[in-house]
């Protein structure tokens, strides 16, 4: 878990510093691991939610889980966990209401995970 923390912390650091440099906003959708169904945890890391339509949370990371809400087009919420499978382990809150699910990145295309290292 370290070395892999490391590589993206590495990546992270270079792509930073590339769009540093072009003036150009980095952010990493999913981690890089040999695995295809591995979850790696401990992120406290802002998601914006980038489907248009909405995205839906689900209790599982596949498509045929049950879906729990619907999380609007612009919503900020909190990613705690990723799979190298495209998904992302979030909390949504909504008025008083908190909901924890999980949403398919689609390599950025669906929600953009912005790392937190702090």
């Amino acid at each position: 878990m370290v070395n892999f923390k490391k590589r993206v912390l590495s990546v992270a650091v270079s792509l930073l510093m590339f769009g540093a440099a072009t003036g150009t906003a980095c952010v990493v959708s999913q981690p890089i691991t040999a695995s295809a169904y591995q979850v790696w945890e401990g992120y406290n890391s802002p998601t914006l939610i980038k489907a248009k339509s909405g995205l839906n949370m689900r209790k599982g990371a596949g498509t045929n889980y049950a879906k729990i809400t619907a999380i609007p087009y612009g919503t900020w919420v909190t990613t705690t966990k990723l799979s190298d499978n495209g998904w992302a382990y979030v909390t949504y809150k909504t008025g008083k209401k908190t909901y924890n699910g999980w949403i398919f990145l689609n390599n950025a295309q669906y929600a953009e995970v912005y790392l937190d290292f702090d």
